[in-house]
């Protein structure tokens, strides 16, 4: 992921595909996930077809979890202990 400041961060989202009826397509080919991901509402959010969509805070603040803990207390961040 490449973010507004230039910062590129390496995103793990296997807990974001892993569950949900809305991901299942992304489960099901694995190929999806990157040949149709886009960047939505002029790079507000990433997404596939079906409305499944990522918001870029979220991306940001699971790479930089000491953000969330700033912003938000120490509350647990998935995919991340805190």
């Amino acid at each position: 992921m490449l973010f507004e400041q230039n910062e590129c961060a390496l995103i793990d989202l296997s807990d974001f595909v892993a569950t949900g009826e809305v991901t299942a397509p992304l489960r099901a080919d694995p190929d999806v996930f990157v040949s149709a991901l886009r960047v939505v509402d002029d790079g507000e959010a990433i997404g596939w077809p079906g409305d499944v969509e990522i918001d870029a805070d979220a991306l940001w603040y699971n790479a930089h979890p000491e953000d969330w803990e700033r912003d938000y207390g120490a509350l647990r961040l998935q995919g991340h202990a805190t």
